[in-house]
C-alpha cells in the first residue's frame, strides 16, 4: 500500500505551471519568465494599516506564517480587530518585525491589547482610478484659473497704480491757502 503513495506528486515539491518536462522538452514552447498580458494584471497598491488585536479566550483568531497573515478564523479576534488574509505584519507594539517573527513579539501578558501596523496590497479599479484622476486634474485647473484671474485683477491694480503715478502732481493746498484765496 506504501507503493500507491510514491506515485502520487506530494504538493510541497509542486511548483505551479511546471508540468515535470525540462526546459528543452518544453512542449508549449513558454518561457518561464513569460508574464500574463497586461489586460490580466490587475494593479496593485500598498496601504499600512493600524489595528489593535484583543485575544477572545486567549486565543488570537488568526495563523501568521512568518510575518504574513495567512488564516483569519470566522468570529475571532482577527476577525474583530480587522485583519485580512494576505496583511503583512511589520510591527507589533511600536517593535518592527524586520528582526523578530510576530510570536516573539506578542506580550506575555494574555490580556493586554496588542497594536499591530500591517501592510495591505488591494486592488486597484481602473474605471475608478481613472475617474479620481480626471476629479483632481479638474479640480487642479480651477484652482490655476482662479489663480491665475487673481494674478490678473492684481496686474490691473498695479497698472492703475503706475498711472496714477505717472500724472503730474497736484499742487496740494492748505486749508489756510483755501481760507485766504476766498
Amino acid at each position: 500500500d506504501d507503493d500507491d503513495d510514491d506515485d502520487d506528486e506530494d504538493e510541497d515539491d509542486a511548483v505551479p505551471g511546471d508540468d515535470g518536462e525540462d526546459e528543452e522538452g518544453d512542449e508549449d514552447g513558454a518561457d518561464e519568465d513569460d508574464e500574463l498580458p497586461a489586460a490580466e494584471m490587475k494593479k496593485m497598491k500598498k496601504r499600512n494599516v493600524t489595528l489593535t488585536l484583543e485575544r477572545i479566550d486567549g486565543s488570537l483568531g488568526i495563523a501568521v506564517a512568518g510575518n504574513q497573515v495567512t488564516a483569519v478564523h470566522k468570529n475571532g479576534a482577527g476577525e474583530a480587530a480587522g485583519l485580512e488574509i494576505g496583511d503583512l505584519i511589520t510591527e507589533v507594539n511600536g517593535k518592527d518585525t524586520h528582526l523578530d517573527t510576530f510570536g516573539s513579539l506578542l506580550p506575555k501578558d494574555k490580556t493586554k491589547p496588542i497594536k499591530l501596523r500591517v501592510v495591505r496590497l488591494f486592488e486597484i479599479d481602473p474605471e475608478a482610478e481613472a475617474e479620481a484622476k480626471a476629479e483632481r486634474a479638474a479640480k487642479k485647473a480651477e484652482r490655476e484659473a482662479a489663480r491665475a484671474a487673481a494674478a490678473e485683477e492684481e496686474g490691473e491694480a498695479a497698472e492703475v497704480e503706475a498711472e496714477d503715478d505717472d500724472a503730474p502732481p497736484q499742487a496740494e493746498t492748505t486749508v489756510e491757502e483755501v481760507a485766504a484765496g476766498s
